[in-house]
């Protein structure tokens, strides 16, 4: 190819294939997140005090997404049915530069589980996990094996039959 914006769009591309089904580098482990709390934590941390051998759906979010709110609402009964038959962990990581919107947020949706395994990402998080999980809009969802492995970067909406189907051999 000799396009320079086609050849480098292909490496990109290439390098996101290569990067499924291998471990987190460490720069993305060692991201720094809040938690509700306003403690700071690592995504290795965050991985580690979730390591039931669940899979694991990170959905990056904010409190000011209105699809993304949608989202969180209609699919509360398929996140719990996922969660108990195919033994995933939910994982919400905002993107909201502030903290008391975000935790507003939460509380306004408690009832629809968001109460649970809750960050915030840092400004110096979001370049390095934007990056890494190709952030480019949200809602976004990825997908982890219970290895801790990317098994898909982008996945489709939990409340859709897609993403029991993408997801169906993990749990085997």
């Amino acid at each position: 190819i000799k396009e320079k914006k086609y050849r480098e769009a292909l490496e990109l591309i290439t390098q996101k294939l290569e990067a499924l089904g291998t471990e987190l580098p460490q720069n993305v482990l060692k991201s720094r997140l809040i938690d509700v709390d306003g403690n700071s934590i690592t995504l290795e941390e965050i991985l580690n005090n979730n390591n039931n051998n669940n899979i694991k759906v990170i959905d990056f979010w904010a409190s000011w997404c209105a699809p993304c709110i949608n989202e969180i609402k209609n699919s509360y009964h398929s996140r719990n049915k996922l969660a108990r038959e195919k033994k995933i962990t939910f994982l919400y990581f905002s993107i909201d530069k502030s903290q008391e919107k975000w935790k507003r947020k939460v509380i306004e949706l408690k009832k629809f589980g968001m109460e649970k395994n809750q960050y915030l990402i840092t400004e110096e998080a979001n370049s390095v996990l934007g990056s890494y999980f190709s952030i480019s809009s949200i809602p976004k969802y990825v997908v982890l094996n219970a290895a801790n492995k990317t098994y898909m970067n982008n996945a489709p909406s939990p409340s859709s039959e897609e993403f029991e189907k993408a997801i169906s051999h993990l749990d085997k």
